[in-house]
């Protein structure tokens, strides 16, 4: 996972988030298999 502050002013932030498809793959198999037990 990446993370990129793109802008602030003030106490407003903006942030890029960049998450890989297998990350993101592999957190929902493992939330799976945790439901099935």
């Amino acid at each position: 996972m990446q993370l990129t502050q793109t802008n602030v002013d003030g106490l407003n932030h903006e942030y890029a988030i960049v998450v890989s498809a297998a990350e993101v793959g592999d957190r929902i198999s493992n939330r799976l298999k945790e439901l099935q037990q």
